[in-house]
């Protein structure tokens, strides 16, 4: 069971207790793999997820070097989440490795700014 029972990101909702995926507001219709590829580099987000372990943490353990069975289906993630991949927002690939879903970096406030400055110069 995950910690959290929904994901968000920018204009992307995830309900993982509904199995309910939205973007800019709208139901997204997905396959169970697509589902299952999603939910898996949005558990592991930030992480290098290989080819080998989503291969196998989707299609199961007799997978591993089906990469073209993993590209089809991050393209297709990628178009139902209006997601560029010259340009990604959520699934950034690794070249010779898988993919990552990028953490979103949080903009620093003033405030952190100051604490930051104060910490550089104690």
């Amino acid at each position: 069971m995950r910690a959290e029972p929904t994901f968000e990101s920018g204009d992307l909702l995830i309900n993982f207790a509904l199995h309910f995926v939205t973007v800019e507001g709208k139901e997204v219709k997905m396959t169970p793999t697509e589902y299952s590829l999603l939910s898996e580099l949005v558990t592991q987000k930030g992480k290098v997820m290989t080819h080998k372990m989503l291969l196998q943490q989707v299609w199961g353990i007799e997978y591993g070097e089906e990469v073209d069975y993993l590209r089809v289906f991050v393209n297709r993630l990628r178009h139902k989440l209006l997601d560029d991949s010259s340009n990604p927002r959520y699934i950034r690939t690794e070249t010779g490795m898988g993919y990552r879903w990028i953490v979103a970096q949080l903009p620093q406030t003033s405030a952190d700014d100051a604490t930051n400055d104060k910490a550089l110069t104690c």
